[in-house]
Order: structure tokens, then sequence, then C-alpha cells
């Protein structure tokens, strides 16, 4: 048995004079090399590309990280109108409420005087009715025991 698998081969290699197979070796050599280049090439342009999208990723992850800081701040300064806004609705609010409330307390004064002319003339007519009155029992007695 020959070491061989392929018999056919071996009578065709067999048939060829030692230049052609040093020729077919020599070209089989130049495919290997040109293989072996090109996969060192490729090896390369990998690396390279690798090492591209790697910075590329770094790239975008501090721009992301800068839009993140830069979406904190929006939110903070957006945060911060509205509580100014909030605040400043809410002394306006103030301001009309005690400016209604003065209002308020600015007719306590007449109310009071004038509830107390009332309560005084109500006092002076229940005075006067009383005193009629009276006057009105007094002659009625002085009459009923006299007639």
């Amino acid at each position: 048995m020959s070491a061989n698998p392929n018999p056919g081969e071996a009578t065709a290699l067999g048939a060829l004079t030692q230049q052609q197979k040093d020729a077919l070796l020599e070209e089989i050599l130049s495919d290997v090399l040109k293989l072996h280049k090109s996969v060192k090439d490729l090896s390369t342009i990998v690396v390279d590309t690798d090492e591209r999208i790697t910075n590329r990723v770094i790239e975008l992850r501090h721009i992301s990280m800068e839009l993140a800081g830069q979406r904190e701040a929006v939110y903070a300064s957006i945060s911060e109108r509205a509580r100014r806004s909030a605040q400043q609705a809410f002394r306006e609010d103030l301001a009309n409420a005690l400016q209604r409330f003065e209002t308020v307390l600015s007719g306590v004064p007449g109310a009071i005087v004038l509830g107390a002319q009332r309560r005084f003339s109500e006092l002076i007519v229940v005075g006067i009715a009383t005193g009629v009155l009276s006057s009105a029992a007094t002659l009625f007695g002085f009459w009923f025991l006299r007639n």
C-alpha cells in the first residue's frame, strides 16, 4: 500500500521531471506566500478597523455622557424656571389676597361706626318708645284711678 491515498496523483507526479516538480512547488509556495500576505494584510485591516471602531465607541460614549450632562442641565434649568414661575404666581396671588383683605379691613371702621350709629339710633328709638309707653301707662293709670 502506498502512503498516497490517490494513486493516480502519484503516477502523475512521477511522470513529471524534477524541473517541473520544482516549478510546481515554486508556484504552490508562491500562492501560499500570496495567501499568507493577504491574510496578514487582512489581519492588519481587521486590527485597524477594530481600533477605529473602538475609538469611535469611546468618542460616542463621551458624547453620550456630555449629552446626559447637558440633558440634566436642561432639566435643572427647566425645574428652576418652573420654581421661579410658581413662586412669582404665589407672590401675585398672595398680593391680590392681601389687597382684598386690606380693602375689607378698610371698610371695617366705617361698618363699626355705621353699626354703632344704628345701634345708638335704635337705643334712642327704644328709649323714646319706652318713655312714651311709660307716660301713656302712667296717664292711663291716673285716669283709671280717677274714674
